[in-house]
């Protein structure tokens, strides 16, 4: 069963009374644990019902929840909630095959981040949710991320990322990037020779990509290449007569 962000918050602002050795929680006092709980992670005042209160009972009961036991009790004429067992916390119940499936598709996904510098922090995280887990992402890449080592401006990615995570406002200076951006992951530059070299398959692709840059770019080996791009040149010729 889905679970939003706000449920979570009300379940575990309702787990803190249920368990509290030091205070009586009915469902006026349960509405604004809640309430308040929601302000601090949301910055919003929201309402809680008496109907929403029992509806999350009857979640954190449930199989498909925490399974937790709460009774009800009388003091004088008010009545008052709290767990059978004073040591329960949906904190300490382990998660469910759902949720574990969910933790696997996860780390599965973030694992195909590893190796590209900006993400380098998040191989430390996978490795303690893959051992605190017992889980293990796949090691067969089902995606490919392209990436330059070589790439100039490639160690700003980084405070780039966090400033659009943290919504910090960037004074930024337009500079064009045809220059630096590269043909291929692979390519390496020979900056003092204005050479470039590239590992690849040559294909109509690559050609194409390389007839891009017009009068700009000439191809010095292998030979093949060379041949490949002077007969698309002269079947362009061909057209412009």
């Amino acid at each position: 069963m889905a679970q939003n962000k706000g449920a979570i918050v009300r379940y575990r602002a309702i787990d803190r009374c249920l368990r509290s050795k030091h205070g009586k929680y009915g469902i006026e006092e349960l509405r604004a644990a809640c309430a308040e709980a929601l302000y601090d992670a949301f910055s919003e005042r929201m309402t809680v019902s008496r109907r929403q209160i029992f509806l999350d009972f009857n979640h954190m009961e449930s199989n498909a929840g925490y399974r937790a036991e709460i009774e009800h009790y009388r003091d004088g004429k008010k009545m008052y909630y709290r767990y059978a067992d004073p040591d329960f916390s949906i904190e300490k119940t382990p998660i469910s095959s759902e949720e574990m499936n969910q933790l696997k598709e996860t780390i599965l996904m973030l694992n195909r981040f590893k190796g590209m510098p900006h993400f380098v922090w998040m191989e430390e995280i996978l490795s303690k949710l893959e051992d605190k887990f017992r889980l293990k992402g796949s090691d067969d890449s089902v995606i490919g991320f392209e990436q330059n080592l070589d790439l100039k401006g490639l160690e700003n990615i980084t405070p780039l990322f966090d400033a659009i995570v943290n919504k910090q406002v960037l004074n930024i200076r337009y500079k064009s990037f045809k220059k630096n951006k590269p043909l291929h992951p692979s390519q390496h530059n020979y900056d003092k020779e204005y050479r470039i070299s590239i590992d690849v398959i040559p294909n109509n692709e690559l050609i194409a990509l390389l007839l891009s840059f017009g009068s700009q770019l000439e191809v010095l080996e292998p030979q093949s290449v060379r041949d490949m791009m002077r007969d698309h040149v002269k079947t362009l010729k061909k057209f412009y007569r």
